[in-house]
């Protein structure tokens, strides 16, 4: 169940990739009482399913903190990624405090990836599930969720790169390397086409730092792509089929990537 901020998705599985089965548009500015009727709608209509949650950004944020290279303690580390949440979203019926957090990091790495789960939109999740009958078999953030099934950074020179992670609104640009996330812009706007996206690319390279000239650039698609070559160094991947590892995003965890 893909939940953006223009619609909540089913997508079903077919042959290796994903297919959109059904849809419920949501509002231009949706409120969490609008997402609520659209999962009840859908988990209605596919009693059958075993679904996972796979949240984006708009409603699920993620941020990148640089930590530096010395600190390596879980918690100074969890305290600087809800800071930077609380930075960006402030509502005071919400409060980040109470948001369950996840955050991957590397000891002796300089960044840590964070993602927060609103207390309020988490129980609109849950809920809409129970009241349908269904049990989630993982709540996840979709960026997180693509990327492990696409992995895009083990197939590139130096494990060093360009990932274009798209959702509803907006495309999520991270840059790898050496297999390390070491910048991230979770609201780009990119075009479709290979030349916009390497425009686009070019702008975040201005803004992150460079990596090398002909870095490849890996563009995750939902809908099936298999006919759409790669273009220089842009790349398209289909998210492929198959069941999403059993998890809810915990209240507080830090994740030590090996």
């Amino acid at each position: 169940m893909r939940i953006g901020r223009q619609a909540v998705e089913c997508w079903v599985a077919s042959d290796t990739s994903l297919m959109l089965a059904a849809t419920e548009p949501l509002p231009s500015q949706p409120a969490l009482s609008d997402l609520a009727d659209a999962l009840r709608t859908l988990l209605a209509r596919q009693p059958a399913l075993a679904p996972a949650a796979v949240i984006e950004s708009a409603w699920l944020p993620l941020v990148l903190a640089d930590t530096g290279p010395s600190v390596w303690a879980s918690g100074p580390i969890e305290a600087l990624v809800r800071h930077r949440l609380g930075m960006n979203y402030r509502d005071a019926t919400d409060p980040v405090a109470a948001w369950d957090l996840r955050v991957e990091h590397r000891p002796g790495d300089g960044h840590a990836l964070g993602f927060g789960l609103p207390a309020r939109l988490k129980q609109v999740v849950m809920e809409s599930a129970r009241e349908a009958g269904v049990a989630w078999t993982s709540v996840l953030p979709a960026w997180a969720w693509g990327l492990d099934r696409l992995r895009p950074q083990r197939a590139w020179p130096g494990r060093s790169g360009w990932w274009v992670w798209p959702e509803q609104d907006r495309h999520v640009v991270a840059r790898f390397a050496a297999g390390r996330l070491v910048g991230l812009n979770p609201a780009a706007k990119v075009g479709v086409s290979a030349s916009e996206i390497e425009t686009a690319i070019a702008q975040e390279t201005l803004r992150m730092g460079g990596i090398p000239a002909g870095a490849r650039i890996g563009v995750a698609t939902w809908a099936a792509s298999a006919d759409v070559p790669a273009l220089g160094p842009v790349e398209w991947a289909n998210i492929p089929a198959g069941r999403a590892r059993r998890a809810v995003l915990p209240r507080s965890s830090t994740k030590v990537v090996a």
